[in-house]
């Protein structure tokens, strides 16, 4: 199985999503970057945050994944998603899967049931932009983790954490006591470069495995997304 998360930054590319980026760019950013994954990967789940469904770019990703017959799911098992929430996280499936509702309905938080796997994206709030909406999330998923962590569970996305004093980061650091990351449990290096996720220099991308997961056989990360101006995040593969 593999599974590959990349937070999209609402295909803008490094630019601030929030700014007035031109349209047609939106559009032809989320096809290179469909491109571009689908270069290295061939993935089972794939996961894409700061998602808008209803922009003309997020419409134009739909379609692209839709030629590659994959299905879409949304967070919640929601039907449709309103104007109103233009950052969630989407999944894709080679096959049409069953997915459970996050606690506390987040849409930035999608579960994936595959056989006897439990595979969630996450997008965490940032902690000092969002103090309570952060901790209300970390909360969410520290009790889930306690419920699920005998099953065969996958948490992989942007938790937002980089500093050490933070809140999310004593959350992540108490779960990683009894669980295992991905990216040192395969690529731990002193290269300290090769493990940043984003272009401000710095991890925040995860992946969190159970114990009971099988042992990782591969697990990339692509910096080539910032680095080439796709997004302000790497593309995360993982496989099993």
């Amino acid at each position: 199985m593999q599974v590959v998360y990349l937070n999209t930054n609402g295909f803008c590319g490094i630019g601030d999503k929030h700014s007035h980026y031109r349209n047609n760019e939106k559009i032809a950013n989320a096809n290179q970057i469909l491109s571009k994954i689908f270069k290295f990967s061939n993935p089972d789940i794939l996961f894409l945050s700061e998602f808008d469904v209803n922009s003309d770019s997020g419409k134009c990703a739909l379609d692209n994944l839709s030629k590659r017959d994959y299905y879409r799911i949304y967070p919640n098992n929601l039907k449709w998603i309103s104007k109103r929430y233009s950052s969630i996280v989407m999944a894709f499936t080679r096959e049409r899967k069953n997915s459970e509702s996050s606690p506390n309905n987040w849409l930035k938080w999608n579960e994936i049931l595959i056989n006897d796997y439990r595979i969630v994206g996450v997008h965490i709030p940032d902690s000092e932009k969002d103090q309570k909406e952060s901790e209300d999330f970390w909360h969410c998923l520290e009790a889930h983790y306690k419920k699920h962590e005998d099953d065969k569970l996958l948490y992989i996305g942007d938790m937002n954490v980089f500093k050490e004093e933070t809140f999310g980061k004593k959350k992540l650091k108490s779960i990683l006591e009894t669980s295992r990351d991905g990216w040192i449990e395969k690529c731990n290096s002193n290269n300290k470069t090769k493990d940043f996720t984003t272009k401000y220099d710095t991890r925040i991308e995860y992946s969190i495995l159970s114990k009971k997961m099988p042992k990782i056989s591969r697990i990339e990360n692509h910096q080539e997304f910032f680095k080439e101006n796709l997004s302000d995040h790497s593309a995360i593969m993982i496989e099993f």
